[in-house]
């Protein structure tokens, strides 16, 4: 990586103290809020690259805030051992409308209590699994054993940043015990 003039060297680290951080990419966020998160902040003294750096992202990405997540250096100062850090972040999309398609409008109220996700939240793979997993459990606790659920996620037009998300949902057929018979053994219950 090459950072105005500076060329990262991957086979011999060297320590800067950061003189700054400048955060890009943010709307939700503020550039105090991720810059705290990251652990960055003047004064701290960084080895690039490093295990440091990678740490720095992790911290971000677990989060779950991002789509991306990425740090370099920015600029050097004139003696070349302080350092300008950027941290450039691409933030999730959030959620503006939910609808499902396939159910009854009074499971519509039970499925919105249920499940994590809320407008104007963030919307990840893991809220989509999750939320997939609630309504599943939903029907098959009602006896819809064969019910299959589909995420559909459009991009709002009108809200910037936004996603409309829809569950698609087909119930399948109610599975229902007819009899039981119970063979084998010969002894009083």
């Amino acid at each position: 990586a090459q950072n105005n003039g500076f060329e990262v060297d991957y086979s011999s680290p060297k320590k800067f103290v950061v003189a700054g951080v400048k955060v890009e990419g943010n709307t939700y966020y503020s550039d105090t809020q991720i810059s705290q998160l990251s652990g960055l902040a003047p004064g701290v003294s960084v080895t690039v690259p490093s295990e440091e750096v990678s740490a720095i992202i992790d911290r971000l990405w677990a989060q779950q805030f991002f789509e991306s997540v990425s740090v370099g250096i920015d600029s050097l100062n004139a003696t070349r051992d302080s350092a300008y850090f950027k941290i450039v972040i691409v933030e999730r999309p959030r959620i503006s409308r939910i609808t499902y398609t396939g159910i009854k409008s009074s499971d519509k109220k039970d499925l919105d209590e249920r499940l994590p996700i809320r407008r104007g939240r963030e919307f990840s793979d893991y809220s989509s699994k999750a939320s997939c997993d609630i309504i599943r459990r939903f029907y098959q606790e009602k006896g819809f054993l064969q019910v299959k659920v589909e995420p559909e996620v459009q991009k709002d037009t009108v809200v910037k940043n936004a996603i409309r998300v829809k569950f698609k949902i087909d119930q399948g057929e109610r599975i229902k015990i007819k009899t039981i018979n119970f063979t084998g053994g010969e002894g009083e219950l």
